[in-house]
This record gives structure tokens, C-alpha cells and sequence, in this order.
């Protein structure tokens, strides 16, 4: 049985599936399509959202990370995240989120 996407969210740590889908929205067309957020973990400090970010762009990232985090904020109208946590993974693209960049999946049809 396929887990609901809600349980697929909240494994992830997600609330809800605000962010996913304002991703693009958030981010501008260029920056989401190398990066995704992918996981959600409580920390002593606060929320840390964990993103995945095709290659080399994760250092890229890093370095506008607070410029990252002001406009999440600003989509929840709150801080929701303390910080955020960049991880290169090769499998990101536009079209990726959480629970489908399995291996021998074929997302393209």
C-alpha cells in the first residue's frame, strides 16, 4: 500500500506541503531548479530544513543561504527555520521531491 502523502510529509518532518509546493515561487525558477528542500529536523536551536542541491551549487548556496532563509521566512510570515542545511546530491531537478528520487525510477514517463 503507498503511504499517504501526508505520512510521507510528516516522515520528512514537514507540517504540510506549503513549502514544497511555493518552492518555486520562493526560490525564483533558476535557484529551485537545483535545489530542493528535503527533510525537516528539530534541533536544541530550532528547525533546521535540510536541502538538497545538485552539485557544486550547494556552495553556491551556502554563501546566500541568509538571503535563502529571509525568503522562507517571509512566505510563513514567521521564522520557522533556525537554519539551513545544504547537501550535494546528483538526482535533483526541478521536478524532484521528497519520496521520488529513488533509485531505477524513471520520473520522465
Amino acid at each position: 500500500m503507498q503511504p499517504t502523502i501526508e505520512r510521507m510529509l510528516a516522515r520528512r518532518g514537514f507540517g504540510d506541503a506549503r513549502l514544497l509546493l511555493a518552492w518555486k515561487e520562493i526560490m525564483g525558477p533558476d535557484l529551485a531548479a537545483v535545489c530542493v528542500p528535503w527533510r525537516v529536523r528539530q534541533h536544541k536551536d530550532g528547525a533546521v530544513l535540510q536541502i538538497r542541491v545538485r552539485g557544486l551549487f550547494a556552495l553556491q548556496l551556502q554563501h546566500i543561504a541568509p538571503e535563502i532563509l529571509a525568503r522562507i521566512h517571509r512566505f510563513y510570515g514567521y521564522a520557522a527555520f533556525a537554519r539551513l542545511q545544504f547537501s550535494a546530491s546528483p538526482h535533483v531537478d526541478s521536478t524532484n521531491r521528497p519520496g521520488t528520487n529513488r533509485p531505477g525510477t524513471n520520473r520522465k514517463g
